[in-house]
């Protein structure tokens, strides 16, 4: 298991957000989760519980408050995993040892979020559609998590620095070829690259756990940490969780 204080698990906690680590299209809110040591996919609040109405998911619109957002250098491995991540996601597998070898001068690398997006749906509609109908399918062998929000962008700047923690001019890199197709690079300044995949990837979210309480079901927030970071490169995946990370709403 990797430190929970790893910058690229860890990015997003400071605005309220987990992060997907692989990110990828196709996530969405009112999607469950099931923690038993684990948690995977356990596929969409509707087919778990029968009422109505549904919560509404909203359509996707501007995120302004992490728009433009820089994260902290990361180091150039933490970095190329996080690139590596993004890009597989937008359509492209490059290797993050291939990233690491195309800025092998770099001592770290930086990213700026651009163009991003937020979908949600309403805890307290959630709440209220858990509280009327009944259970579709079996009980779950594992604690249950539902997501409510998450973010999206096709998107991302990176810069670099030396080891110095000077600036470093960066260059296209060579495997540009390999995104032919799939994605847009393009070099913005001397300073500063930007990735542009065709259709929008999910690389937050914010989850709560569902809770029977006194024969009802409710919600419980989670706080965000480097522990909760999702990876979603698979079904089978694991998310990394702590025990120790719920929180109840009031």
């Amino acid at each position: 298991m990797r430190c929970h204080q790893d910058p690229a698990l860890t990015y997003l906690n400071g605005y309220g957000y987990n992060v997907v680590t692989y990110p990828r299209p196709g996530i969405q809110p009112l999607d469950l989760l099931c923690w038993n040591g684990r948690v995977t996919g356990a596929g969409r609040l509707t087919d778990w519980w029968d009422a109505a109405p549904v919560p509404e998911i909203t359509a996707a619109q501007p995120c302004p408050d992490l728009e433009g957002v820089t994260t902290a250098r990361m180091e150039l491995a933490t970095g190329a995993r996080l690139l590596s991540g993004f890009l597989g996601g937008f359509g492209a597998s490059i290797p993050s040892v291939s990233i690491r070898g195309a800025f092998h001068r770099a001592g770290s690398l930086r990213f700026s979020l651009r163009d991003v997006e937020t979908r949600t749906a309403s805890a307290i509609a959630i709440g209220a559609y858990l509280a009327r109908g009944t259970q579709r399918a079996p009980k779950l062998d594992g604690r249950l998590l539902v997501i409510t929000e998450v973010l999206q962008t096709r998107k991302l700047a990176i810069s670099a620095r030396t080891i110095a923690g000077s600036a470093l001019e960066v260059r296209l890199p060579p495997f540009q070829v390999q995104l032919q197709g799939k994605l847009d690079i393009q070099r913005v300044s001397e300073g500063e690259i930007t990735f542009t995949g065709r259709e929008p990837v999910v690389f937050g979210l914010r989850a709560f756990e569902i809770r029977e309480e006194n024969t009802r079901l409710r919600l419980r927030g989670l706080r965000p940490s480097g522990g909760l970071a999702l990876a979603a490169g698979a079904s089978e995946d694991p998310v990394l969780i702590n025990a120790g990370q719920l929180l109840r709403m009031r």
